[in-house]
């Protein structure tokens, strides 16, 4: 099995207050930061252990905010000495620390994740102050642009919600404007449910209807033709012989593992089934990623824990209904 990146989870609270989200609608218990010296050990593992991938890709962050780690700067002075490692962070903006010369070069993609292009857009969903949130991607810019850092990615992911307040339809190409005047790009996208247990309880139906209801207000999820279309193509794929347990191997394509090739680590240093599971839960715990090894953490993923099994599942009947 060849891992192709890695996740390393350095915190475990965020700013922002999206309602469907596990961290920002605090249904699971903040966990703080990941120490810096966890995370040097954890860096100088996968330099080492994982040397033969060449330039190594760690994203740092997952359900977290990265930016509000305490010694954000110090963790990427702690990347620098690790010339196969480079650095993928996501951010919300909402706040950004200052930034040195060594800080700004060794982030080689920035994904900015925005709700919308005003402020009323952002009382839905983020309840961030959008005036601050433009002012930081535009420091981060222009810092980027100081220390002629090299960023390969450098976006915004604009997520459309089913808003309804006047002037929304503008929103987006008022987004467009600002990253053509920043020279950043843009990525139009759809949200979805964002923790692998919700998503399951949603799609097979084991969630209330209230619940239904509230992500369907948030994320325009329309159960009930879900449901009748999945029922069908459940049906089908069984008599075909397609729908069946997944074997026993890592990230097998076959078995439709939507996160296949990752190593997942907590803020506490744990390793994960994968990078959907709340950080939180100790039944979804594998060990800890500094004290396995390389052939460990290659068999303790390609064991799968029962949830995996579900989740395969209903990506199976989601992809052929999608015909993908």
């Amino acid at each position: 099995m060849q891992m192709k990146w890695f996740i390393v989870e350095i915190s475990g609270v965020c700013n922002a207050r999206c309602p469907f989200c596990c961290t920002g609608a605090k249904t699971h218990q903040s966990s703080g930061f990941m120490e810096p010296s966890l995370f040097e050990a954890i860096i100088a593992k996968i330099s080492k252990d994982y040397a033969y991938l060449g330039g190594i890709p760690v994203y740092i962050y997952n359900w977290g905010e990265p930016f509000l780690h305490p010694n954000y700067v110090e963790l990427m002075h702690i990347l620098a000495k690790y010339p196969n490692i480079y650095c993928m962070t996501s951010t919300n903006a909402g706040y950004v620390p200052e930034l040195d010369e060594i800080s700004a070069k060794m982030i080689r993609r920035v994904r900015l994740s925005m709700s919308g292009f005003s402020q009323e857009s952002y009382d839905h969903i983020h309840k961030l102050p959008f005036d601050k949130v433009v002012r930081n991607i535009e420091y981060l810019v222009e810092t980027f642009d100081k220390y002629d850092a090299k960023c390969d990615d450098f976006y915004i992911a604009f997520f459309e919600y089913p808003f309804t307040h006047p002037g929304y339809e503008d929103e987006v190409h008022k987004a467009r404007e600002f990253t053509e005047r920043l020279g950043l790009g843009l990525s139009v996208e759809k949200p979805g449910i964002n923790d692998l247990r919700s998503y399951l309880d949603f799609y097979l139906g084991r969630m209330s209807e209230d619940r239904r209801e509230f992500y369907n207000k948030y994320l325009n999820l329309d159960y009930a033709a879900y449901a009748k279309k999945a029922k069908s193509m459940r049906s089908r794929l069984k008599k075909s012989g397609s729908l069946k347990p997944p074997v026993v191997k890592a990230f097998d394509a076959a078995n439709n593992c939507l996160t296949g090739h990752r190593v997942s680590i907590n803020q506490r240093g744990e390793l994960l089934p994968c990078c959907f599971v709340p950080y939180d839960d100790p039944q979804l715990v594998l060990g800890n990623f500094v004290e396995l090894s390389a052939d460990q953490v290659e068999k303790k993923l390609q064991r799968k824990v029962s949830i995996c099994r579900e989740c395969m599942e209903v990506n199976t009947v989601s992809l052929a209904i999608s015909g993908k």
